[in-house]
């Protein structure tokens, strides 16, 4: 059992951090039926997860918008190399989370059901040009 651990950590081709940003946003939208997505583990990049692009190891982008998510943003500070959120045209409801990733340079989070203010982090995103 260990070495079928061991070669499926080898043949893992998505960053550790990313896998696990992946993992929560997934819970913390309420686990909607994406094709490949899941709340535990997995490899976003080498499995072509819905919505999921990726340079190398690191997620750059998620495009899930007009897919009748639900829930809440979760935190999104664990991933490494995103620059592209859209979450567009959905049902997510809760605030905009504090620990925005510091790659981002997109984000899109329209016609949704957020609500509260915008988070004093999002002036820690040089790199930020649409929203």
């Amino acid at each position: 059992m260990l070495v079928a651990a061991a070669a499926l950590a080898a043949r893992a081709v998505t960053d550790a951090s990313d896998v696990i940003a992946m993992n929560g946003l997934y819970v913390s939208l309420g686990s909607p039926s994406l094709p490949g997505w899941i709340p535990n583990g997995g490899d976003p990049c080498g499995e072509g997860w819905q919505g999921v692009t990726c340079t190398g190891t690191g997620i750059t982008s998620i495009k899930m918008n007009v897919a009748n998510l639900g829930g809440q943003l979760s935190s999104l500070g664990n991933f490494t190399s995103i620059t592209t959120i859209d979450l567009s045209n959905n049902n997510i409801g809760g605030t905009i989370p504090e620990d925005l990733p510091l790659t981002l340079q997109n984000l899109f989070l329209s016609a949704n059901q957020l609500t509260g203010s915008i988070p004093s982090s999002l002036s820690k995103l040089t790199g930020l040009s649409a929203m």
